[in-house]
């Protein structure tokens, strides 16, 4: 993460922006878009020198970890696996719908994923899974007009086989 204080420290002393992005070694745009929001917020450097760096990026971007990223609910969307079965493919479409609705950015699905496995992680979730993920296959057939489940001797030239790994992130 950069060093928000020291940029604003920068700032503060009449440092431009390109010798900002060259001292704290991060891009010119990060650069622009901290002083931004300083100027937004009127945060002076003696105000924010002793603030915790979680407390100066909630301050700065509004309690988003990363600038402009709406931090998604994991507690919430591990429940919703849980409970309703879904895939965590199924969670990020919800999540990145949601977003545009608020007219937040997403994260790519690559980052939801990781930030997911890291909660997992940190929260001990994956402990209670009823059987390690990958060791079994759901099948079930559908017919193909009505949409509903069939069984072995119902099944026609028409039915659809569909074929499931839980827990496999898809």
């Amino acid at each position: 993460m950069a060093d928000y204080k020291e940029m604003i420290r920068l700032y503060s002393i009449g440092l431009n922006k390109s010798d900002i992005a060259l001292s704290c070694r991060c891009s010119r745009n990060t650069v622009i878009k901290v002083i931004k929001a300083v100027d937004e917020k009127k945060l002076e450097y003696e105000k924010v020198k002793d603030m915790s760096d979680a407390t100066l990026v909630s301050e700065l971007f509004e309690g988003n970890v990363r600038y402009g990223y709406q931090k998604p609910d994991y507690e919430k969307i591990h429940s919703e696996i849980q409970e309703n079965g879904g895939s965590l493919k199924n969670q990020h479409k919800k999540y990145a719908e949601d977003c545009k609705e608020h007219g937040k950015r997403a994260y790519h699905y690559t980052q939801f994923k990781e930030y997911y496995k890291n909660f997992l992680e940190t929260t001990d979730k994956n402990k209670n899974l009823r059987f390690k993920p990958g060791e079994e296959l759901w099948i079930c057939i559908i017919d193909a007009d009505s949409g509903e489940m069939i069984y072995d001797e119902d099944m026609n030239a028409e039915s659809v086989i569909f074929a499931m790994l839980p827990y496999s992130g898809y």
